[in-house]
């Protein structure tokens, strides 16, 4: 079960964020007209393949990896000035890999002096188990991971301005609202680069 999970979660490239999920597998035992349905759990789902995954896509380990938004979010959300902080966030992280966002109007920071960035199309699945933190403003891996005690996930809302505290306060919902939903908790919310690093080094 768990093969063909992630067979679907990388072709897919994630796999519904709550509800339940019903796949309709075609039996090759069967004529071609007929299917097999099942349905599970999303949370079962996700939980099982990040817990069991073995794959390290990177074949690194103890990594940063800041998962990046849109360039629609940042414009519309985000104070001009927040693309110098990312940048200043990013420069400051030791072991640091940034992976932008799977969309095409992703955000792309410039005069990231080291820093690695990671193809937008992979997905998080096959990044897991090469991170020590999962570092992202809104992104939802930041829950996803939770599930695994050896990784830690940071959110970086306090560290940028934001345009609307609305937005800023929707995101935060979000991430507490998915939480509660899965039982996991633990994400990191740090008001400063100072406290940022030390929960880097904990």
């Amino acid at each position: 079960i768990l093969k063909f999970f992630f067979k679907l979660s990388i072709s897919l490239g994630k796999v519904s964020s709550d509800g339940n999920i019903t796949f309709v597998l075609n039996n090759v035992n069967q004529s071609k007209n007929k299917f097999q349905l099942s349905s599970y759990s999303s949370n079962f789902i996700r939980n099982n393949v990040i817990h069991n995954l073995k794959i390290n896509y990177l074949n690194k380990y103890n990594l940063n990896i800041i998962f990046g938004g849109t360039k629609l979010f940042n414009e519309n959300f985000l104070k001009k000035n927040s693309e110098n902080k990312i940048i200043n966030i990013i420069n400051n992280i030791d072991n640091c890999y940034y992976k932008p966002h799977p969309n095409k109007d992703n955000f792309n920071p410039i005069d990231i002096t080291k820093v690695k960035i990671i193809s937008s199309s992979i997905p998080f699945l096959l990044l897991v188990n090469s991170c020590k933190s999962v570092i992202s403003i809104s992104s939802a891996v930041l829950v996803d991971v939770l599930s695994r005690k050896d990784v830690k996930s940071i959110c970086l809302i306090n560290l940028v301005d934001w345009n609307n505290v609305k937005e800023k306060e929707r995101v935060k919902n979000y991430l507490e609202m998915l939480m509660k939903k899965r039982n996991l908790y633990g994400i990191f919310f740090p008001n400063s680069i100072t406290e940022l690093k030390r929960i880097l080094d904990e």
